[in-house]
């Protein structure tokens, strides 16, 4: 799913993505995944929700803290 996001194949790389959250609800990087396949694919919005699924399982990872802040970049939302 990751190399789909970086494609032009944003649509597969978001239902694999979901596959993979639904098999492992669990998992902040199933969560990451797939915000980073609805970042790639326009939605910023519900990257950032996911990408605070991800960050309630492993609270501590800065990467997520900084993808988060991102996708709320490219969303507007510049209170968070």
């Amino acid at each position: 799913s990751w190399a789909l996001a970086n494609t032009q194949k944003t649509s597969e790389a978001v239902e694999e993505a979901r596959k993979a959250v639904a098999l492992a609800p669990n998992n902040a990087d199933a969560h990451s995944m797939l915000a980073w396949a609805y970042l790639k694919h326009g939605d910023p919005h519900t990257a950032a929700t996911q990408y605070r699924l991800a960050l309630s399982l492993t609270p501590g990872n800065p990467q997520l803290h900084i993808r988060l802040g991102q996708s709320l970049g490219e969303a507007g939302d510049l209170d968070g």
